[in-house]
């Protein structure tokens, strides 16, 4: 059974969040590097104080942002995890997870701590967590297609979640870059993921 949270803990949570928040605006605006503690703590209208008493550092706002992503994706987990046709699930899914890659913010974003990741070890263990469980899920969903006959054999099943997630994730942000639609987008993504497990 778990403890409800107190009133001192929730007001902790929020505080956290909005400051989480405030971070994200500025790497968006400004760049995770161009981005001083200061200016963070101006947009979440708190003290620098207050920051650090709740992130040390902009490493510790990265692991924050980090848990936030495993969040995030966590409905996406749900989704692929219904029960429901192979085809229509990852046809869903592509447009749906499609959609929100194509945010421009999320997509700066998702650029900024990519690069920041590479640099930092325990910054992409983080992100590579969250990221393993939507390809697990999504594997899941093809190996069940695999099963039915509804998508032919394939020599690895999480290796072509991975793959079918770098090309949403990557095509969402050239979206952004060359203001592509996301319907043109996700028919041509859709397109090439059943034809590359189609027979």
């Amino acid at each position: 059974m778990t403890t409800p949270l107190t009133k001192r803990e929730i007001a902790t949570q929020k505080r956290r969040t909005s400051i989480l928040d405030a971070a994200t605006a500025c790497f968006v605006e400004k760049g995770f590097h161009q981005t001083g503690m200061r200016e963070i703590a101006k947009r979440a209208d708190v003290s620098l104080g207050n920051l650090y008493n709740h992130f040390s550092s902009k490493h510790a706002l990265l692991v924050g942002l980090a848990n936030q992503e495993m969040a995030e994706i966590q409905p996406f987990v749900t989704q692929l995890q219904r029960d429901m046709p192979p085809c229509d699930g990852l046809k869903e899914f592509v447009q749906s997870y499609l959609i929100c890659c194509s945010n421009r913010d999320a997509a700066i974003l998702y650029l900024d701590i990519s690069a920041e990741a590479m640099r930092q070890p325990d910054i992409a263990s983080r992100f590579v967590n969250a990221r393993n469980s939507l390809a697990e899920a999504l594997s899941s969903v093809i190996s069940r297609g695999v099963q039915m006959k509804s998508f032919r054999p394939v020599l690895d099943n999480l290796a072509m979640a991975h793959l079918i997630l770098d090309l949403i994730e990557s095509s969402a942000a050239r979206g952004v870059i060359d203001r592509i639609d996301t319907q043109t987008l996700t028919s041509n993504v859709e397109a090439f993921v059943f034809a590359a497990l189609s027979d």
